[in-house]
């Protein structure tokens, strides 16, 4: 008798993927997004407060991945994107709709894994969690902290932030940095998460409430780990 092989992504997991099909390659107001955090970004390289690993949550679609090329200091992709000073740089960019589970080229790992299932219980994220530390060079046993800067571009509308944010902090250097643009007011209202939050003031208060001082609160949060 053949058993049945179980499923390596779970059922919410597959689900999201399905929903986001439909959207898969599209702009996502990439230039606005482009225009905010890209200044944003090179202001915080200016002042060493950046780092050397960056974490990218929700960070884009295949289609975009897979035209993306390598043009002096950024990664340039075909559409509008955000572009990342990438010399000296070590980018994770994590995304429910990556081509392949894992992915990396110089400097870049592209990692298959759903925002709200950070959690280490499964054995596809043990395994992509050893893929990363291999892309970083450290002991895949490790528990120290490795992460500097931490990158939540709209995705905190899709997702329950409760989920997300305390399991990001366990992976964020102490100092390190979480940037969140997330304006309620634009997403794709069909694929909105119930458990969003509404407004930048209830994401604010669960992050000083997680340990985290504001640096900046705008259209762009910027919160350091005590």
């Amino acid at each position: 008798m053949i058993q049945r092989q179980r499923p390596i992504l779970s059922r919410s997991v597959r689900q999201k993927i399905r929903g986001w099909a439909p959207y898969w390659g599209g702009s996502f107001r990439q230039s606005h997004k482009m225009s905010l955090l890209r200044p944003l970004l090179y202001a915080l390289e200016k002042k060493r407060k950046l780092g050397t690993v960056i974490l990218d949550i929700g960070a884009g679609s295949p289609v975009v991945y897979e035209t993306q090329i390598f043009s002096g200091e950024f990664f340039r992709e075909s559409r509008p994107a955000i572009y990342y000073p990438t010399v000296g740089k070590q980018i994770i960019r994590v995304d429910v709709a990556t081509k392949h589970a894992f992915k990396s080229t110089d400097g870049m790992a592209l990692v298959r894994g759903d925002a709200e299932e950070l959690e280490p219980t499964s054995l596809f994220l043990k395994k992509q969690l050893v893929r990363v530390a291999r892309f970083l060079g450290i002991n895949p046993r490790s528990k120290k902290p490795r992460v500097d800067t931490i990158l939540l571009s709209d995705i905190l509308n899709y997702t329950d932030y409760r989920l997300v944010i305390p399991p990001l902090s366990r992976y964020l250097k102490r100092g390190g940095r979480i940037v969140i643009m997330n304006n309620p007011r634009y997403a794709i209202p069909e694929l909105l998460s119930d458990r969003r939050a509404m407004d930048y003031a209830e994401i604010v208060s669960f992050l000083r409430k997680e340990g985290y001082v504001i640096e900046q609160n705008g259209e762009i949060i910027v919160a350091r780990r005590r």
